[in-house]
């Protein structure tokens, strides 16, 4: 029986075609948070100066909540483009 660590790799390789073994995990998922509510569900390689950027530009009451561990940027693309099929606001 395949475990959730099992299936999310098994995903992975077919939304990308292969292994993903051999490249570097640079990238981070988030929650762009304002107060309760997601506005938005973006990508970055620095999730702390993101943070900064997001609270600089609207208020404090935002935040940044990280989804899951690092992962290669194309995967996190798959990520993001299948938050905006879910209805959910991706980043731009």
């Amino acid at each position: 029986m395949l475990g959730h660590k099992d299936i999310a790799q098994s995903s992975t390789n077919r939304i990308l075609g292969g292994s993903v073994h051999n490249r570097k995990r640079t990238t981070h998922k988030y929650h762009l948070k304002v107060e309760k509510r997601t506005a938005h569900v973006i990508i970055t390689k620095d999730l702390e100066r993101r943070e900064r950027e997001h609270q600089a530009k609207f208020d404090e009451k935002t935040r940044v909540v990280q989804q899951g561990r690092r992962i290669i940027r194309e995967a996190a693309l798959a990520w993001e483009n299948e938050q905006r099929k879910n209805g959910v606001p991706a980043g731009p």
